[in-house]
């Protein structure tokens, strides 16, 4: 996937079904490209599941050039001063998981049509689990970025960061304690991308409560 820079806010999430057009309009024309003109954002994508097991349904993912850029003036300025298109499409968001992380580990090229991930929660076990993807993100990019994987990446969250509450999200009843860390694999199909996310898994036994889930691209900026 070659993410354009080291760090990124991923972003899962469910729609009501009353909310799901305004929210379609408000991503494409007005969210997205909000973020995208901070300074130090430089790409957006928003995906959706690809099979009925995958929950939440969406996958939101912005890269920015360092961590550092998910702390700034700019970015803060947004989050605490939302347009009221902003409010009313999120009041229509459920089970929301949001982490602003470091990028850690990241190999490949260009964009796939699937994307597998693995959510690790705050806990004793994700802890240890992420650990363990300190240890072997090296390797573990070099064993799946092949044929039609082109893209291994993983995440840790700045956890206090994801926890700030801002105007944006203050009151937001959806909004569920951040991951600890996430693993995104990117791929031409998707029984490639679940199969190279399945050696991950195997690869990082044991481990427990960590959330897989399958995505399709949907609209890139």
């Amino acid at each position: 996937m070659a993410l354009k820079g080291l760090g990124a806010v991923i972003i899962w999430n469910d729609i009501a079904v009353e909310g799901r057009e305004q929210f379609y309009d408000w991503h494409i024309n007005e969210h997205i490209p909000e973020r995208i003109d901070v300074p130090g954002f430089l790409r957006g994508r928003r995906y959706i599941a690809a099979d009925a097991k995958t929950q939440p349904e969406f996958l939101t993912l912005y890269e920015t050039e360092n961590e550092a850029i998910l702390s700034s003036d700019a970015y803060l300025a947004r989050l605490n001063n939302p347009t009221e298109w902003t409010r009313n499409a999120t009041s229509y968001f459920r089970n929301t998981s949001r982490c602003l992380t470091t990028i850690i580990a990241a190999k490949g090229a260009g964009m796939g049509r699937f994307m597998a991930t693995l959510r690790i929660p705050h806990s004793d076990a994700g802890i240890g689990l992420c650990k363990r993807l300190k240890e072997q993100s090296a390797s573990l990019a070099a064993e799946i970025v092949k044929g039609q994987v082109n893209g291994f990446a993983v995440g840790l969250s700045d956890v206090d960061a994801s926890n700030i509450k801002t105007a944006e999200s203050q009151g937001r009843s959806d909004i569920l304690q951040p991951p600890i860390g996430a693993v995104l694999i990117e791929g031409a199909s998707q029984a490639v991308v679940e199969d190279a996310m399945s050696y991950v898994v195997g690869k990082l036994s044991p481990f427990s409560d960590v959330s897989r889930g399958l995505y399709q691209i949907e609209y890139s900026l």
